[in-house]
């Protein structure tokens, strides 16, 4: 419990400089999410169980990593092991961790090289974040094995308001700083986003042992940056990449002599998504074709030695829509997969997917 007071301490007690500018709220529109059906749906037309962070709760809570945003969400729940920057676990409906989908602007976050193929979200800070997705139930019908129990999916932003910074320091010697800037007209958009946290952290091993005084620091750095570009009234494309790059130290457990000094894990991940799609209006025919990459590289130095897991992957789908009437839409696709993993204990594994939907 003293450990998670002290995590909490890390974000909530700070000092902050703040230079930005808020632009004027728009006009009320309807709640919109992607993840459910591919296309941008309102939530009030959906029968599945969905949670939407917006922007606003994110600055309104002042949330910095994603763990925290996530923590309130209904019938989701997280467990993380140690200090801020630490893995953690996610969990849907008593489901296991392995069986959440996470994406960024649709590109998987779950790693092939990971035992259990789960998502590490402990070093993905919220700057340039417009909006996280939450849906609890089955999707795999949409994106396969990965979300049985659910989907997570980060929107990050896509241009407009002003350039922004943001400066904090707080306890245990936390220091935060993010950079934004904006720009759009009427045929592109543009956002790119930087932030960088660095901590001096606390043991995560119990301190009433004695001998448990090693601090275990964390370091994030998340670069994030989308473009959009309105070619033609019937053609739209849109390419986004995210880099996060954590580095955090942890402990061999929690009772006596449990501090390591020499034990750092350190990741580094890369997101690149691309997507072409073609509407004329008011046809009730779309099409779109978009690629996905993700790159993982870990690597975790203990006394015992030095392990590295690195794994990779691709997707690419060409989805077409049919409006059927005003209030129905046939979606039909066909999706290519590679993914490949190499690790400490193993060697290389391949593993290639071609698989086609209708709903």
């Amino acid at each position: 419990m003293k450990a998670v007071v002290r995590a909490a301490a890390v974000f909530a007690a700070v000092t902050a400089i703040q230079v930005s500018a808020v632009e004027p709220p728009d006009a009320e529109m309807p709640e919109m999410v992607i993840s459910a059906t591919g296309n941008e749906t309102p939530v009030s037309t959906l029968a599945h169980s969905i949670t939407v962070i917006s922007q606003q709760d994110i600055e309104r809570n002042g949330w910095t990593m994603l763990p925290e945003a996530l923590r309130g969400v209904p019938g989701l729940h997280l467990v993380q092991n140690g200090a801020p920057g630490s893995p953690v676990g996610i969990f849907i409906r008593g489901t296991r961790s392995q069986h959440v989908l996470v994406m960024i602007d649709g590109v998987r976050v779950n790693d092939p090289s990971e035992v259990t193929r789960s998502a590490d979200i402990a070093g993905i800070d919220l700057s340039g974040v417009r909006q996280i997705e939450i849906i609890r139930g089955p999707q795999s019908g949409l994106y396969g094995s990965d979300a049985f129990s659910g989907v997570i999916n980060i929107i990050t932003q896509d241009g407009g308001g002003r350039p922004s910074l943001l400066i904090e320091a707080g306890s245990y010697k936390t220091y935060r700083a993010i950079g934004s800037m904006n720009y759009k007209t009427g045929i592109v958009n543009f956002a790119a986003s930087a932030s960088y946290i660095d901590s001096e952290g606390f043991s995560s091993a119990s301190d009433k042992y004695e001998g448990n005084s090693e601090k275990d620091g964390f370091t994030t750095i998340n670069l994030s940056t989308r473009l959009g570009i309105q070619a033609s009234d019937a053609v739209v494309a849109d390419i986004s990449a995210r880099y996060v790059d954590a580095k955090s130290d942890y402990d061999l457990g929690g009772g006596p002599n449990a501090d390591a000094d020499a034990n750092v894990a350190d990741s580094e991940s890369l997101y690149l998504s691309g997507t072409l799609r073609y509407a004329e209006p008011d046809s009730i025919w779309s099409s779109s074709l978009s690629c996905n990459y993700a790159t993982f590289d870990r690597e975790f130095d203990s006394t015992w030695g030095v392990d590295t897991f690195d794994g990779d992957n691709f997707e690419s789908q060409w989805r077409n829509d049919f409006a059927v009437g005003s209030a129905n839409l046939l979606s039909a696709g066909i999706v290519y997969s590679t993914e490949s993993a190499n690790g400490s204990g193993f060697g290389k594994e391949d593993a290639d997917t071609v698989s086609a939907y209708l709903q």
